[in-house]
């Protein structure tokens, strides 16, 4: 207690007691006060600032929210362009920006997939369809619906990539 107030917690100290014991150097000047407060006002609001609006400004966060990739290979190992052909089945491979513990089969939107199979664990995932000419197979992951350790929030949505097959 302090000075037999009862109503202040033992050894609490007010912020500006602990600098000045550190310090050693008394009160702060008015002109100091001034400075410091003002820059611990402006650290606290920038804080509310970014808790309230990240969920809305994704796009001036340099790439901090859970993305995804999505490129195809055919059965013979060969690239297959978004919007291209394939005259073999293809493996779809998602590449996350970091290790997720909640990305599964369900958060993949796939379409015109014959005998689709699913697997990767972490970061890297493969989607397999099997060949059927004149399918056109279309990929792509949704919005919110999986995180990424060490990022914030849930994913950004993916590009839909689509091949046609011929």
């Amino acid at each position: 207690m302090r000075d037999g107030d009862p109503s202040v917690k033992k050894d609490w100290l007010p912020p500006d007691e602990v600098l000045r014991r550190i310090h050693n150097d008394g009160d702060e000047t008015w002109l100091d006060y001034l400075v410091t407060s003002s820059f611990a006002s402006f650290a606290a609001t920038l804080n509310a600032w970014d808790k309230a609006l990240s969920p809305t400004m994704r796009w001036l966060s340099g790439g901090e929210f859970p993305t995804v990739s999505i490129t195809a290979t055919g059965a013979s190992g060969a690239a297959i362009a978004a919007g291209g052909c394939t005259s073999t089945s293809v493996t779809f491979k998602l590449a996350l920006s970091g290790k997720s513990l909640d990305f599964d089969v369900t958060d993949v939107v796939h379409t015109g997939c014959l005998r689709a199979r699913f697997l990767g664990m972490k970061t890297t995932y493969y989607l397999q369809c099997e060949y059927s000419a004149g399918r056109t197979v279309s990929v792509s992951v949704t919005a919110n619906s999986f995180t990424v350790t060490n990022r914030k929030g849930a994913n950004t949505p993916s590009e839909v990539f689509q091949v046609d097959m011929v």
